[in-house]
């Protein structure tokens, strides 16, 4: 085919076109937060954030996805990260249509794919650096829905784990959870994005709707996160919370405000199944 021919000027006129069309856009700016509270319409939890290092003492890269996808608002957005119930930093920023955030712990090395522009994970909070070997929870609001992921990810062949956070609610529900000791291991994690304590309630339920267990009157401080191991947890007869038992759960917070929640169940292999409590009431 001659190089110089019709599909030679036609590429370029793609190209040209693609380049008019879709202009560069500069990082968002983000500006320091004072917290502690993170506002916003939409209010998505993110219970379990981490830089700590697993049984082979391998450091996972952890990651956060924003998107704004809504056709014609651009979100205005809020992130705030918390450690042991203290605000650690936070920003505020403005995220145009179509446009996305891909941050990352350690941060992304090297030349960035084409289309992409990843930053550090550190730096939507207004940090230098996040707490060391630690896990801890933050918070995201917007005046739009987002579409938000987050996740790990290690060395090849190894794990590979991303989740959808959902929306704080009084009432959080999920389909399935349970553990399976030694085989299995399952835990529930509970955040509290206010700054007030909440009350709350965990109830597991058998498919005809009858209650397995109920853990009640349970009390999580301002910006604290609750772990919970479903080994640990049993019926009235001492049989622990099984995935052969395919048990749903529910959290209703009874007083101080909506909450979130996330469940994990870790394979064999190493991976991990990651599964956020859908705000049933908001």
């Amino acid at each position: 085919m001659n190089a110089g021919g019709p599909m030679r000027q036609l590429s370029l006129l793609i190209s040209i076109a693609t380049s008019c069309a879709f202009p560069a856009l500069a990082q968002p700016t983000f500006t320091p937060l004072v917290g502690p509270s993170c506002t916003g319409t939409y209010v998505y939890p993110i219970p379990h954030l981490s830089t700590e290092a697993d049984a082979a003492t391998t450091r996972y890269t952890t990651v956060l996805i924003i998107a704004d996808l809504n056709p014609t608002t651009a979100a205005s957005i809020q992130a705030c990260a918390y450690n042991g119930g203290t605000y650690i930093g936070g920003t505020s920023f403005t995220l145009p249509i179509n446009n996305r955030i891909y941050a990352t712990d350690p941060p992304t090395p090297g030349t960035p794919a084409p289309g992409t522009r990843p930053i550090a994970l550190a730096s939507l909070f207004n940090l230098i650096q996040l707490p060391t070997n630690s896990a801890f929870p933050a918070v995201l609001t917007s005046n739009v829905p987002l579409e938000i992921e987050y996740g790990f990810v290690g060395p090849t062949n190894r794990l590979f784990a991303f989740a959808h956070p959902a929306l704080a609610g009084t009432v959080l529900g999920l389909a399935h959870i349970g553990s399976l000791p030694g085989l299995y291991p399952g835990f529930l994690i509970v955040s509290n994005p206010n700054n007030s304590a909440v009350t709350y309630n965990l109830t597991f339920y058998n498919d005809d709707g009858t209650v397995v267990v109920q853990l009640g009157s349970l009390s999580l401080a301002a910006f604290q996160r609750q772990r919970f191991d479903l080994s640990s947890i049993t019926d009235s007869s001492g049989n622990m919370i099984s995935l052969r038992s395919y048990y749903s759960a529910r959290i209703n917070s009874t007083a101080g405000g909506p909450i979130g929640a996330v469940s994990f169940i870790v394979t064999p292999l190493g991976d991990v199944d990651i599964n956020s409590m859908s705000a049933i009431v908001p």
